[in-house]
């Protein structure tokens, strides 16, 4: 959703990506909209804002436009229950093009864009590595060696393996690219807020 280190792209290997595509529309209509203070067992709150809302949707359309298909969500709630607040469905798309702005720029709504499956692990890396941002990136696969070519091969500062949980207090956070510059949270963060003084002494 509204993270900043939320999924915004996905490359799924040909022999998953229609399975995939079918899981995440079905997790995906699961989802309960709702107000947090009003429903505390709602999974999907609404936008902060309405122009975040309009951006998102602005996004969608031009998936649709490029050629993407709309595989559930898409619009605002039609439940009146919905008419207060900047609510969206969960949205899922698929058959993205490269050039279609969501793969291009971070989302920040609850839209799971799935490009075209990839054919080898050559051309997941090229794809997943075709942008100016890399603050996260996530490996799903059960293949040591595949984790291990892929995590050392992804361009970005946090790579999670089989899970989605980014930020741990032991470990650093630190954005590539144009995703930020220094580190947060763990040991190395410490080091962000020391001068280094080298002092040579000969005797």
């Amino acid at each position: 959703g509204q993270s900043c280190s939320a999924v915004s792209r996905i490359y799924a290997h040909g022999s998953v990506h229609d399975a995939l595509v079918d899981a995440l529309a079905a997790e995906a209509d699961k989802l309960v909209l709702g107000h947090p203070t009003d429903d505390p067992a709602c999974d999907l709150g609404p936008f902060a804002t309405d122009a975040a809302r309009a951006r998102t949707e602005t996004l969608i359309a031009d998936a649709l436009a490029r050629g993407a298909r709309l595989v559930c969500g898409g619009t605002r709630p039609d439940d009146p229950r919905f008419a207060r607040g900047f609510y969206h469905l969960p949205t899922v798309l698929s058959g993205v093009p490269e050039d279609a702005w969501c793969l291009r720029e971070e989302i920040f709504g609850p839209v799971a864009p799935i490009a075209a499956p990839f054919a080898d692990l050559d051309d997941a890396l090229a794809r997943a590595n075709d942008t100016e941002t890399g603050l996260c990136a996530y490996v799903f696969a059960r293949d040591t060696a595949t984790v291990a070519r892929l995590t050392d091969g992804l361009n970005a500062g946090t790579v999670c393996v089989n899970h989605g949980a980014v930020n741990t207090g032991y470990g650093p956070y630190e954005g590539w690219g144009d995703s930020g510059y220094g580190v947060e949270l763990g040991r190395r963060a410490v080091f962000e807020y020391l001068k280094t003084k080298h002092v040579k002494v000969q005797l």
